[in-house]
Parts: structure tokens; C-alpha cells; sequence
């Protein structure tokens, strides 16, 4: 009886692990190495008024960003950006977000349309020095 019950518990929890793989949770993230991702998105900048204030971005899905370094021209709260970032681990206070590097980011007027799609004339282009 003993035994019955531990083999049901185990293919039980066997059965739950399977269920919990990792997986992409959209379209926004996508592997780009072994163990390193590139965050593909679009959103907007907001001031977050935490821990003394920060600048973070709102992507369209509703995740959240705080990037460690985000160029000062982008430090206005509700500016439009496109941006690609990789996540970096850290230690702090701001329990906000997920922490990044940026490695491009774009102002964007629109973040509704693709970049491509936008008027390249208008966009304000920076690269992030890596």
C-alpha cells in the first residue's frame, strides 16, 4: 500500500514538472545564444516614483523594464521607443521590472506600426556603446 502511494505520488509530481517547462511567454523574447536572450520590443518610457524615482519602459504587452542604461535624451516620461535589450542579473532596491542593457533603442511615434513601416526621416536613432 506503502509503495502504491509513493509510485502515484511520483508519477503525480513526474507529471507537473513536465507541465512547468520554460518556454517564450510571446513573441517579444528570442534566444539569441546559448544561455543569452535579446528582448525585441516596443513601448513606452514612464518615470517610476520608487526608491528615489527611475526611468522604466512599459512594453506594449504590459511588461516591465528598467534598463541600467537608458541615454539621457530618453529620460522623458511618455516617450514612444522601440528597443532591444538583454537581461542582466542584479542586485538592488528597485523591485520593479525586469533588469536589462540595452543595446539599441529608437524613439518611435507610433510603436502601433512596425519600424520599418515608419518614416526612417523622423526617427531619432542611438545606439547603446556596449
Amino acid at each position: 500500500m506503502m509503495f502504491k502511494s509513493f509510485l502515484l505520488l511520483l508519477f503525480a509530481f513526474a507529471s507537473v514538472s513536465g507541465a512547468v517547462a520554460d518556454s517564450p511567454e510571446d513573441d517579444t523574447v528570442s534566444k539569441t545564444g546559448q544561455n543569452e536572450k535579446l528582448i525585441i520590443a516596443s513601448g513606452r518610457v514612464i518615470y517610476v516614483p520608487l526608491e528615489g524615482g527611475f526611468y522604466g519602459i512599459l512594453d506594449s504587452s504590459g511588461h516591465k523594464y528598467r534598463p541600467n542604461n537608458l541615454p539621457a535624451s530618453f529620460r522623458q516620461a511618455d516617450m514612444a521607443v522601440r528597443f532591444s535589450a538583454e537581461p542582466v542579473t542584479t542586485i538592488g532596491f528597485k523591485m520593479w521590472g525586469q533588469a536589462v542593457k540595452l543595446r539599441h533603442i529608437y524613439t518611435a511615434t507610433d510603436t502601433s506600426k512596425p519600424l520599418s513601416e515608419r518614416n526612417s526621416q523622423k526617427q531619432l536613432t542611438k545606439e547603446i556603446e556596449q
